[in-house]
């Protein structure tokens, strides 16, 4: 998982994701082990970046754990659910607004 965890923040890196945080959310809920938060700087980027991350979790045969792989792409907020991973890719505005970081301040920020 670390290994899969590392690919994936390198991947959002090389895509120009902004202001990517992961959390290691394993102590605080059992809903799932990782939370990335990350900015898009344009909806058209968002959904780039929701292509790639789903794009690496099949290829990493991880895609059995998405709940959908037809993700409503066309929002400020997109939600991939990977079951242990959950990805939450913000235009900045929403990100701002919604302010997610404030829910897993308890968990363990590991970017």
């Amino acid at each position: 998982m670390e290994k899969l965890i590392s690919d994936l923040v390198s991947l959002i890196n090389e895509k120009s994701g902004e202001n990517l945080k992961v959390y290691d959310v394993s102590e605080i809920t059992t809903i799932t082990k990782f939370v990335f938060i990350v900015t898009a700087n344009s909806n058209i980027h968002a959904q780039s970046l929701t292509k790639y991350v789903t794009d690496a979790l099949l290829e990493n045969n991880y895609g059995q754990y998405l709940m959908s792989k037809n993700v409503e792409t066309n929002n400020p907020w997109i939600l991939v659910d990977a079951s242990d991973i959950i990805f939450h890719i913000f235009e900045a505005e929403s990100r701002e607004f919604y302010n997610l970081e404030k829910l897993y301040i308890r968990g363990t920020c590991l970017v």
